[in-house]
């Protein structure tokens, strides 16, 4: 019997195929394209027609030549190259970063693949001789000579009080020189600042260990992030020039709170407490272990100082390390470094979570106001400094009796920081009211079309400089508006029914018109107004104490 096969059963069925034909047809397959090296270039300009102007100068100038580029007309990344071979991308990002430093461009070039040390040396070389540079550059060599002639002032005063008789001008002559030692010794201090930043930055890129790194310099990190070590010399030269007066005091206040728990900070109009301060912790050590919390008393303060830190500080920390909680949610959570709200919104959090877990340190500003909501927050905040070592607190004001807040915080130190004033003319102007055009509705008080005519009649008179006029309410705010008429001047309403979009319109500029902005108290404190120049306009009725920055 013959065992039965599969094999033959298969093979039996098996049809024949014949072989296939050759398709001379069909289009062959692409050929793999070869790896392309790609570099970009990030831009802060909002304008994508300035940029792509910018990009295609760059690139003609670009040596060695990409192969193809890019160019996006909004976004951070303006422009990317690619280049065929890895060596020729690594040379043009040299020679970027070298017309960078120089000032020839204002776009930072970024790898976008590994490189070897060699490209990091190169690099570093670079970025040395540009530190180099900074020291001795004509930022500083120019307030060092303002130094100098102040010094000359200075002593002039000693052969005046030889010879004076009068009493009232030596007290006038001895107040003049001591506001000139004062300018004096506040210059040394920011140059002393900025030296010692950009000598931090320089042990960095030598490789040396910083000392004391919770008071002393930056976390820049491990390795080289080109974009950030060349963003904090940009910030730290921009804080060198702009002469705000906390900055020559950063080391001081950084020991203060490293070595004390709690601490007062008066610091005057115009200091820049309310922008630096959060920066001067988040680039130390001394608040590294969680988030930096800086309370406002109004939704429009809280949301401008995170705005404008955010634009203070582009590149210097990862992205959204600076954000805003203008409202209290039950998702938000603690994981940016810094982050602005109302004292409200802490307030709900400190409900929700009374440890306030992941929070490194509390800054409670314009103190003076004593709402309720920050009353609040004082006293239980004290509980859990008791419960909470690690938890720093800074409570800052411009007018606050800071002997009150020392005694009730344990009899912790109180700082004080000097402000920054501008030069200001005072105008009383008598009421007018009764000879307004048409009856007023009754809500709206007389002098409020006082208020309206005078801001016309400056917008005629003079020149430059936005208006602000300071009226009781909401209804009052809105009538003003409404009967400011000029075809050349926009009136913009500020006060805290409106949204944070209308809110936000203040802070815009108009190409071609005036901005006339008629608001409440809203706009009293935390806030700077962009413009050359500021008219302000009180009615006679209120008696505010005013803290606006003019820039």
């Amino acid at each position: 019997m013959i065992p039965f096969s599969n094999h033959n059963q298969s093979s039996r069925h098996r049809q024949f195929r014949p072989p296939p034909q050759l398709n001379h047809n069909h289009p062959r397959q692409p050929r793999p394209q070869p790896r392309l090296f790609f570099v970009k270039l990030l831009s802060n300009h909002h304008r994508s027609g300035d940029r792509t102007l910018s990009v295609d100068s760059i690139v003609s100038e670009c040596n060695p030549k990409p192969c193809k580029v890019q160019i996006r007309t909004s976004g951070t990344v303006a422009a990317s190259l690619f280049f065929e071979h890895q060596a020729d991308a690594l040379d043009a990002v040299v020679s970027l970063w070298e017309r960078r430093l120089a000032g020839d461009h204002l776009f930072t070039p970024v790898v976008g693949f590994n490189v070897d040390d060699d490209f990091n040396e190169r690099l570093r070389s670079l970025f040395q001789l540009h530190v180099e540079k900074l020291l001795q550059g004509q930022s500083v060599g120019k307030l060092e000579s303002k130094v100098n002639d102040l010094l000359v002032e200075i002593d002039k005063f000693a052969c005046f009080f030889r010879k004076a008789r009068d009493l009232r001008a030596f007290c006038e002559a001895d107040g003049k020189k001591k506001r000139l030692v004062e300018e004096k010794d506040l210059i040394l201090n920011r140059i002393e600042e900025f030296k010692c930043a950009v000598k931090c930055v320089m042990d960095h890129l030598e490789g040396k260990e910083v000392e004391d790194l919770a008071v002393l310099g930056f976390k820049i990190g491990k390795g080289f992030n080109w974009h950030k070590i060349h963003s904090l010399l940009l910030r730290e030269s921009k804080r060198l020039e702009d002469g705000l007066p906390i900055y020559g005091y950063r080391r001081e206040i950084l020991q203060q709170i490293h070595l004390q728990q709690v601490m007062v900070l008066i610091g005057e109009t115009g200091s820049g407490k309310s922008t630096q301060l959060v920066q001067f912790l988040a680039d130390s050590g001394v608040a590294s272990s969680g988030s930096i919390l800086c309370t406002q008393p109004r939704k429009i303060a809280a949301i401008s100082l995170e705005k404008r830190v955010g634009e203070e500080s582009i590149g210097c920390y990862e992205d959204n390390s600076i954000v805003c909680y203008p409202t209290y949610s039950s998702a938000q959570c603690f994981n940016s470094k810094v982050i602005y709200m109302t004292d409200h919104c802490l307030l709900q959090h400190l409900m929700k979570d009374r440890t306030l877990s992941g929070v490194s340190c509390i800054i409670i500003d314009e103190a003076h106001e004593r709402s309720l909501n920050t009353d609040l927050l004082l006293a239980l905040i004290k509980e859990l400094l008791i419960e909470r070592g690690d938890l720093r607190l800074i409570i800052m004001s411009a007018t606050v009796d800071a002997s009150k807040l020392s005694e009730y915080f344990f009899g912790c130190r109180t700082f004080y920081v000097l402000g920054r004033s501008f030069p200001i003319q005072i105008k009383y102007v008598p009421g007018d009211s009764g000879g307004s055009s048409g009856p007023l509705p009754s809500a709206i008080a007389p002098y409020v079309s006082d208020v309206v005519k005078m801001a016309m009649e400056i917008h005629q008179v003079e020149k430059e400089g936005a208006i602000l006029a300071f009226l009781t309410s909401q209804l009052e705010v809105e009538w003003a508006c409404e009967k400011f008429q000029s075809p050349s001047a926009i009136a913009l309403a500020l006060h805290g029914k409106l949204s944070h979009e209308e809110q936000c319109r203040v802070f815009q500029n108009y190409p071609g018109k005036r901005k006339v902005i008629f608001a409440t108290n809203l706009a009293e404190t935390s806030l700077t107004i962009p413009g050359s120049g500021m008219w302000l306009i009180l009615e006679w009725l209120r008696k505010a104490s005013l803290n606006l920055h003019l820039v």
